[in-house]
Protein backbone atom coordinates (compact mmCIF):
# COMPACT_ATOMS: atom_id res chain seq x y z
CA UNK A 1 0.00 0.00 0.00
CA UNK A 2 1.91 3.51 -1.05
CA UNK A 3 1.84 6.44 1.16
CA UNK A 4 -1.29 8.27 -0.84
CA UNK A 5 -3.64 5.30 0.05
CA UNK A 6 -2.19 4.93 3.97
CA UNK A 7 -3.34 9.30 4.00
CA UNK A 8 -6.50 8.15 3.06
CA UNK A 9 -7.38 5.01 4.89
CA UNK A 10 -6.09 7.39 7.94
CA UNK A 11 -8.27 10.07 7.40
CA UNK A 12 -11.45 8.05 6.57
CA UNK A 13 -11.07 6.10 10.20
CA UNK A 14 -10.59 9.67 11.59
CA UNK A 15 -13.85 10.88 10.40
CA UNK A 16 -15.27 7.97 11.13
CA UNK A 17 -14.64 8.32 14.49
CA UNK A 18 -14.78 11.68 14.79
CA UNK A 19 -18.44 10.77 13.37
CA UNK A 20 -18.94 8.10 16.31
CA UNK A 21 -18.02 10.70 18.81
CA UNK A 22 -20.63 13.55 17.94
CA UNK A 23 -23.45 10.58 17.63
CA UNK A 24 -22.55 9.69 20.97
CA UNK A 25 -22.24 13.71 22.41
CA UNK A 26 -25.75 14.06 20.64
CA UNK A 27 -27.25 11.29 21.90
CA UNK A 28 -25.69 12.28 25.59
CA UNK A 29 -27.06 15.95 24.78
CA UNK A 30 -30.59 14.31 23.99
CA UNK A 31 -30.42 11.69 26.93
CA UNK A 32 -29.63 14.81 29.21
CA UNK A 33 -31.97 17.57 27.75
CA UNK A 34 -34.84 17.84 30.47
CA UNK A 35 -37.08 19.50 27.15
CA UNK A 36 -36.68 15.74 25.46
CA UNK A 37 -38.12 14.25 29.31
CA UNK A 38 -40.13 16.93 31.37
CA UNK A 39 -43.68 18.60 30.54
CA UNK A 40 -43.76 21.41 29.10
CA UNK A 41 -45.03 23.28 31.98
CA UNK A 42 -41.87 22.54 34.69
CA UNK A 43 -40.50 25.00 36.52
CA UNK A 44 -36.59 24.75 36.35
CA UNK A 45 -35.33 22.89 39.56
CA UNK A 46 -38.82 23.34 40.80
CA UNK A 47 -42.13 20.64 40.46
CA UNK A 48 -42.95 18.83 37.72
CA UNK A 49 -46.27 18.29 38.86
CA UNK A 50 -48.71 19.42 41.55
CA UNK A 51 -49.26 17.15 44.30
CA UNK A 52 -51.50 14.33 45.06
CA UNK A 53 -53.56 13.54 48.32
CA UNK A 54 -53.99 10.19 49.46
CA UNK A 55 -58.13 8.50 49.40
CA UNK A 56 -57.88 8.55 53.48
CA UNK A 57 -56.50 12.29 53.48
CA UNK A 58 -53.26 10.36 55.05
CA UNK A 59 -49.99 10.80 53.02
CA UNK A 60 -49.22 13.40 50.09
CA UNK A 61 -47.45 12.39 47.06
CA UNK A 62 -45.03 15.00 45.70
CA UNK A 63 -42.95 14.67 42.53
CA UNK A 64 -39.55 17.02 42.19
CA UNK A 65 -37.33 17.61 39.90
CA UNK A 66 -33.73 18.78 40.94
CA UNK A 67 -31.60 20.52 38.63
CA UNK A 68 -28.59 20.74 41.35
CA UNK A 69 -26.62 17.53 39.73
CA UNK A 70 -24.02 17.34 37.25
CA UNK A 71 -25.68 14.86 35.37
CA UNK A 72 -28.62 17.52 34.51
CA UNK A 73 -32.09 16.81 36.15
CA UNK A 74 -33.38 14.39 38.84
CA UNK A 75 -36.66 13.84 38.75
CA UNK A 76 -37.85 12.01 41.85
CA UNK A 77 -40.83 11.56 43.96
CA UNK A 78 -41.64 11.81 47.74
CA UNK A 79 -44.34 11.08 50.23
CA UNK A 80 -45.18 12.43 52.96
CA UNK A 81 -47.54 12.19 56.40
CA UNK A 82 -50.29 15.18 56.35
CA UNK A 83 -49.02 16.39 59.23
CA UNK A 84 -45.61 16.84 57.81
CA UNK A 85 -43.95 13.42 59.49
CA UNK A 86 -42.21 10.95 58.45
CA UNK A 87 -41.19 11.88 54.85
CA UNK A 88 -39.96 9.53 52.54
CA UNK A 89 -38.35 9.19 48.90
CA UNK A 90 -40.40 6.37 46.31
CA UNK A 91 -38.76 4.47 45.53
CA UNK A 92 -37.16 3.72 48.66
CA UNK A 93 -33.39 5.08 48.12
CA UNK A 94 -31.00 4.52 45.24
CA UNK A 95 -30.68 1.43 43.08
CA UNK A 96 -28.58 2.47 40.36
CA UNK A 97 -25.60 4.34 38.91
CA UNK A 98 -26.42 8.32 39.42
CA UNK A 99 -27.23 9.22 35.96
CA UNK A 100 -30.82 6.57 36.35
CA UNK A 101 -31.86 7.82 39.35
CA UNK A 102 -34.92 9.55 37.74
CA UNK A 103 -38.63 8.75 39.03
CA UNK A 104 -41.57 10.39 37.34
CA UNK A 105 -45.50 10.76 37.30
CA UNK A 106 -46.83 8.79 40.12
CA UNK A 107 -50.48 7.72 40.41
CA UNK A 108 -51.97 6.75 44.18
CA UNK A 109 -54.50 3.62 43.39
CA UNK A 110 -57.72 3.94 44.27
CA UNK A 111 -57.53 2.11 47.95
CA UNK A 112 -53.77 4.11 48.67
CA UNK A 113 -52.01 0.78 49.20
CA UNK A 114 -49.85 1.45 46.21
CA UNK A 115 -48.22 4.08 44.13
CA UNK A 116 -47.38 3.73 40.31
CA UNK A 117 -44.82 5.41 38.75
CA UNK A 118 -42.35 5.49 35.50
CA UNK A 119 -38.36 5.33 36.51
CA UNK A 120 -35.46 5.15 34.82
CA UNK A 121 -33.36 2.97 37.35
CA UNK A 122 -34.08 -0.37 35.18
CA UNK A 123 -31.81 0.98 32.48
CA UNK A 124 -28.10 0.09 31.99
CA UNK A 125 -25.07 0.81 30.12
CA UNK A 126 -24.10 4.47 29.30
CA UNK A 127 -25.36 7.53 28.66
CA UNK A 128 -25.31 7.45 25.04
CA UNK A 129 -26.45 3.70 24.88
CA UNK A 130 -29.75 4.35 23.57
CA UNK A 131 -31.26 0.40 23.92
CA UNK A 132 -32.09 1.86 27.61
CA UNK A 133 -35.55 2.97 28.47
CA UNK A 134 -38.21 4.16 30.99
CA UNK A 135 -39.99 1.28 32.58
CA UNK A 136 -43.58 1.30 35.05
CA UNK A 137 -42.96 -0.28 38.85
CA UNK A 138 -45.30 0.27 41.68
CA UNK A 139 -44.49 0.69 45.71
CA UNK A 140 -46.00 0.96 48.85
CA UNK A 141 -46.09 4.70 49.68
CA UNK A 142 -43.34 4.75 51.81
CA UNK A 143 -41.10 3.39 49.00
CA UNK A 144 -40.23 -0.15 49.68
CA UNK A 145 -41.97 -3.21 48.45
CA UNK A 146 -41.03 -2.02 44.86
CA UNK A 147 -42.44 -4.51 42.17
CA UNK A 148 -41.40 -3.29 38.39
CA UNK A 149 -44.33 -4.24 35.67
CA UNK A 150 -43.08 -4.00 32.34
CA UNK A 151 -39.48 -5.14 31.11
CA UNK A 152 -38.70 -3.99 27.53
CA UNK A 153 -36.12 -1.62 25.46
CA UNK A 154 -39.21 0.60 24.98
CA UNK A 155 -40.40 4.06 26.83
CA UNK A 156 -42.94 3.00 28.78
CA UNK A 157 -44.52 6.25 30.59
CA UNK A 158 -47.43 8.35 32.13
CA UNK A 159 -49.18 5.59 34.28
CA UNK A 160 -52.51 6.14 35.69
CA UNK A 161 -54.96 3.39 38.01
CA UNK A 162 -58.35 2.80 37.00
CA UNK A 163 -60.67 3.78 39.13
CA UNK A 164 -61.12 0.03 40.37
CA UNK A 165 -57.50 -0.37 41.03
CA UNK A 166 -57.91 -3.17 38.58
CA UNK A 167 -55.94 -1.82 35.37
CA UNK A 168 -53.10 0.60 34.76
CA UNK A 169 -53.46 2.63 31.59
CA UNK A 170 -49.73 4.32 30.44
CA UNK A 171 -48.01 5.67 26.98
CA UNK A 172 -45.68 3.34 24.85
CA UNK A 173 -43.50 3.65 22.25
CA UNK A 174 -43.27 -0.03 21.59
CA UNK A 175 -45.61 0.70 18.49
CA UNK A 176 -42.15 2.49 16.87
CA UNK A 177 -39.31 0.65 18.10
CA UNK A 178 -36.82 2.43 20.78
CA UNK A 179 -35.43 4.77 17.68
CA UNK A 180 -34.59 8.02 19.79
CA UNK A 181 -36.18 10.92 18.65
CA UNK A 182 -39.17 9.04 17.55
CA UNK A 183 -42.63 9.62 19.69
CA UNK A 184 -45.63 8.54 17.63
CA UNK A 185 -46.75 6.28 19.86
CA UNK A 186 -49.64 4.08 21.70
CA UNK A 187 -51.85 4.36 24.45
CA UNK A 188 -52.21 1.08 26.32
CA UNK A 189 -54.12 -0.57 29.32
CA UNK A 190 -52.58 -3.88 31.30
CA UNK A 191 -53.44 -5.37 34.27
CA UNK A 192 -52.01 -3.86 37.47
CA UNK A 193 -50.15 -6.59 37.95
CA UNK A 194 -48.48 -6.25 34.39
CA UNK A 195 -50.53 -8.33 32.99
CA UNK A 196 -52.81 -8.77 29.79
CA UNK A 197 -51.11 -5.48 27.38
CA UNK A 198 -53.53 -4.28 25.20
CA UNK A 199 -53.26 -1.43 23.04
CA UNK A 200 -56.20 1.19 22.93
CA UNK A 201 -55.33 3.67 20.89
CA UNK A 202 -52.66 5.75 18.86
CA UNK A 203 -52.03 9.01 20.13
CA UNK A 204 -50.57 12.37 18.34
CA UNK A 205 -46.74 12.80 17.13
CA UNK A 206 -45.67 15.51 19.80
CA UNK A 207 -42.62 14.67 21.70
CA UNK A 208 -44.24 14.78 24.90
CA UNK A 209 -46.00 12.06 26.29
CA UNK A 210 -49.88 12.88 27.78
CA UNK A 211 -51.27 12.52 30.79
CA UNK A 212 -54.05 10.03 31.09
CA UNK A 213 -56.87 10.76 33.01
CA UNK A 214 -59.74 8.00 33.60
CA UNK A 215 -63.70 8.82 33.67
CA UNK A 216 -65.01 7.74 37.30
CA UNK A 217 -66.92 4.67 35.79
CA UNK A 218 -63.41 3.38 34.15
CA UNK A 219 -65.40 3.60 30.78
CA UNK A 220 -63.51 6.18 29.21
CA UNK A 221 -59.58 7.52 28.86
CA UNK A 222 -59.20 11.48 28.17
CA UNK A 223 -56.13 13.18 27.46
CA UNK A 224 -54.19 16.49 25.58
CA UNK A 225 -51.92 15.89 23.18
CA UNK A 226 -50.70 17.39 19.54
CA UNK A 227 -49.53 16.54 16.37
CA UNK A 228 -46.19 18.39 16.55
CA UNK A 229 -44.83 18.94 12.61
CA UNK A 230 -41.78 20.49 13.26
CA UNK A 231 -39.05 22.15 11.17
CA UNK A 232 -41.34 25.17 10.07
CA UNK A 233 -43.71 23.00 8.03
CA UNK A 234 -46.41 23.43 9.71
CA UNK A 235 -48.26 25.23 13.47
CA UNK A 236 -48.80 21.94 15.90
CA UNK A 237 -52.11 21.12 16.20
CA UNK A 238 -53.61 20.25 19.94
CA UNK A 239 -56.11 18.53 20.67
CA UNK A 240 -57.91 16.77 23.44
CA UNK A 241 -59.37 13.34 23.03
CA UNK A 242 -61.51 10.79 24.23
CA UNK A 243 -60.92 7.07 23.98
CA UNK A 244 -63.29 4.11 25.29
CA UNK A 245 -61.25 2.24 27.91
CA UNK A 246 -61.74 -1.05 25.45
CA UNK A 247 -60.22 1.03 22.43
CA UNK A 248 -63.60 2.10 21.07
CA UNK A 249 -64.68 5.32 20.42
CA UNK A 250 -61.98 7.29 19.75
CA UNK A 251 -62.38 10.85 18.41
CA UNK A 252 -61.03 14.37 18.96
CA UNK A 253 -63.34 16.64 20.29
CA UNK A 254 -61.43 19.87 20.18
CA UNK A 255 -58.39 20.99 17.69
CA UNK A 256 -56.29 24.22 18.50
CA UNK A 257 -53.10 25.91 17.30
CA UNK A 258 -52.83 26.72 20.98
CA UNK A 259 -51.99 24.53 23.74
CA UNK A 260 -55.02 22.83 26.03
CA UNK A 261 -54.88 21.87 29.36
CA UNK A 262 -54.59 18.66 30.81
CA UNK A 263 -58.90 17.41 31.09
CA UNK A 264 -60.90 16.71 34.17
CA UNK A 265 -63.94 14.43 34.60
CA UNK A 266 -66.69 15.84 36.12
CA UNK A 267 -67.43 13.49 39.26
CA UNK A 268 -70.84 11.67 37.74
CA UNK A 269 -68.28 10.80 34.88
CA UNK A 270 -70.73 12.66 32.60
CA UNK A 271 -68.94 15.48 31.53
CA UNK A 272 -65.29 16.56 30.38
CA UNK A 273 -63.85 20.04 31.60
CA UNK A 274 -60.92 21.89 29.57
CA UNK A 275 -58.80 25.39 28.55
CA UNK A 276 -57.32 25.93 25.75
CA UNK A 277 -56.36 29.99 24.68
CA UNK A 278 -57.61 31.73 21.92
CA UNK A 279 -57.44 35.42 20.40
CA UNK A 280 -55.99 36.41 23.74
CA UNK A 281 -58.24 35.01 25.72
CA UNK A 282 -58.15 31.62 27.69
CA UNK A 283 -61.11 29.43 27.48
CA UNK A 284 -62.97 27.14 29.66
CA UNK A 285 -64.93 24.05 27.52
CA UNK A 286 -67.21 21.79 28.67
CA UNK A 287 -68.06 18.62 26.76
CA UNK A 288 -70.06 15.30 27.32
CA UNK A 289 -68.38 12.28 27.99
CA UNK A 290 -69.40 10.68 23.81
CA UNK A 291 -67.66 13.97 22.58
CA UNK A 292 -71.18 15.86 21.56
CA UNK A 293 -72.72 18.96 23.33
CA UNK A 294 -68.82 21.37 23.37
CA UNK A 295 -69.63 24.14 24.12
CA UNK A 296 -67.64 27.37 25.75
CA UNK A 297 -68.03 28.32 29.56
CA UNK A 298 -66.25 31.16 29.60
CA UNK A 299 -63.85 33.07 27.97
CA UNK A 300 -61.12 35.80 29.79
CA UNK A 301 -58.70 37.83 28.47
CA UNK A 302 -55.36 37.29 29.70
CA UNK A 303 -53.47 40.10 30.72
CA UNK A 304 -51.15 42.72 29.37
CA UNK A 305 -47.49 42.18 29.64
CA UNK A 306 -45.69 44.05 31.87
CA UNK A 307 -42.84 46.01 31.03
CA UNK A 308 -39.13 44.38 31.86
CA UNK A 309 -35.96 45.23 30.34
CA UNK A 310 -33.93 42.97 29.03
CA UNK A 311 -36.05 39.74 30.70
CA UNK A 312 -37.57 37.33 28.72
CA UNK A 313 -41.41 37.23 29.36
CA UNK A 314 -43.86 33.88 28.88
CA UNK A 315 -46.06 34.58 26.08
CA UNK A 316 -48.56 31.59 26.58
CA UNK A 317 -50.29 30.01 29.20
CA UNK A 318 -48.88 27.37 31.17
CA UNK A 319 -49.64 25.26 34.40
CA UNK A 320 -53.38 25.12 32.99
CA UNK A 321 -55.55 23.21 35.27
CA UNK A 322 -58.84 22.58 35.69
CA UNK A 323 -60.83 20.52 38.98
CA UNK A 324 -64.59 20.18 39.54
CA UNK A 325 -66.23 20.51 42.96
CA UNK A 326 -67.51 17.74 44.57
CA UNK A 327 -70.90 18.66 43.66
CA UNK A 328 -70.51 18.87 39.86
CA UNK A 329 -71.62 22.70 39.73
CA UNK A 330 -68.44 24.63 39.97
CA UNK A 331 -65.34 24.46 38.21
CA UNK A 332 -61.85 26.22 39.75
CA UNK A 333 -59.10 27.21 36.76
CA UNK A 334 -55.63 27.65 37.46
CA UNK A 335 -52.93 28.89 34.75
CA UNK A 336 -49.43 30.82 34.76
CA UNK A 337 -49.50 33.61 31.96
CA UNK A 338 -46.73 36.58 32.20
CA UNK A 339 -45.26 35.46 35.40
CA UNK A 340 -48.07 35.53 37.51
CA UNK A 341 -50.45 32.73 38.65
CA UNK A 342 -54.24 33.16 38.61
CA UNK A 343 -57.10 31.10 40.06
CA UNK A 344 -60.85 31.82 39.49
CA UNK A 345 -64.15 29.62 39.58
CA UNK A 346 -67.48 29.27 37.68
CA UNK A 347 -70.72 27.53 37.41
CA UNK A 348 -70.52 25.12 34.41
CA UNK A 349 -73.40 27.55 33.11
CA UNK A 350 -71.56 30.37 32.87
CA UNK A 351 -72.37 32.41 35.74
CA UNK A 352 -70.91 33.39 38.91
CA UNK A 353 -67.00 33.81 37.31
CA UNK A 354 -64.85 35.66 40.41
CA UNK A 355 -61.39 35.89 40.68
CA UNK A 356 -60.13 33.63 43.94
CA UNK A 357 -56.65 34.67 43.90
CA UNK A 358 -54.01 36.55 41.86
CA UNK A 359 -49.92 36.15 42.18
CA UNK A 360 -50.05 32.50 43.91
CA UNK A 361 -46.95 30.70 44.24
CA UNK A 362 -46.76 27.33 43.36
CA UNK A 363 -48.76 24.50 41.68
CA UNK A 364 -52.61 24.21 43.81
CA UNK A 365 -54.76 21.26 43.97
CA UNK A 366 -58.42 21.34 45.93
CA UNK A 367 -58.44 19.45 49.25
CA UNK A 368 -61.32 18.55 51.89
CA UNK A 369 -64.11 18.32 49.27
CA UNK A 370 -62.79 21.52 47.46
CA UNK A 371 -62.94 23.57 51.01
CA UNK A 372 -59.17 24.03 50.60
CA UNK A 373 -56.14 24.12 48.38
CA UNK A 374 -52.58 22.40 48.74
CA UNK A 375 -50.06 24.35 47.39
CA UNK A 376 -46.65 23.08 46.26
CA UNK A 377 -43.70 25.31 45.98
CA UNK A 378 -40.02 26.46 45.65
CA UNK A 379 -39.32 29.39 48.26
CA UNK A 380 -36.82 31.87 47.07
CA UNK A 381 -33.14 31.83 48.47
CA UNK A 382 -33.91 28.17 49.43
CA UNK A 383 -32.27 25.68 46.58
CA UNK A 384 -33.34 22.69 46.38
CA UNK A 385 -36.34 22.65 49.13
CA UNK A 386 -39.70 22.47 48.59
CA UNK A 387 -42.54 23.54 50.89
CA UNK A 388 -45.93 22.08 50.75
CA UNK A 389 -49.26 24.52 52.61
CA UNK A 390 -52.65 24.46 52.49
CA UNK A 391 -54.77 27.71 52.44
CA UNK A 392 -58.68 28.30 51.87
CA UNK A 393 -59.69 29.06 48.67
CA UNK A 394 -59.02 33.23 49.11
CA UNK A 395 -55.90 32.64 50.32
CA UNK A 396 -56.22 33.23 53.85
CA UNK A 397 -55.20 30.64 56.84
CA UNK A 398 -52.04 29.07 55.23
CA UNK A 399 -50.75 26.02 57.54
CA UNK A 400 -47.77 24.66 55.98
Amino acid sequence: MNLGSIRSCVTALASLAFGFFLIAAVSECDARDPRRQDPPDTAPGGPISVPMVSPDGSYIIFPYNDQRHHSGTRPSIFSVYTDGSRLYQIPDGPSAPEYFLRDYTPDISPDGSRVVYSTFRHSTGMPWNRVHSYEIATAKPDGSDVKRLTRNEYDDRSPVWSPDGSSIAFVSSRDDGPSPGVYTSGIYVMNSDGSVVRRIATRGSGHIYPTLVWSPDGQHIAFRDFDGFGWGRSPDIHFVAIVGSDGSGYRRVIESDSPSSEPAWSPDGRRLAFLTTEDKMIALYVVDADGSNLYQVVATPMPEPPHIEEQTVITTPYNQRVSWDPGGSEILIRYSYRLKNFMHSVRIDGSGFHTLQERISGNAVPVDGGSRLIFYTRPDGRDGEVVLYTTALDGSDKRI
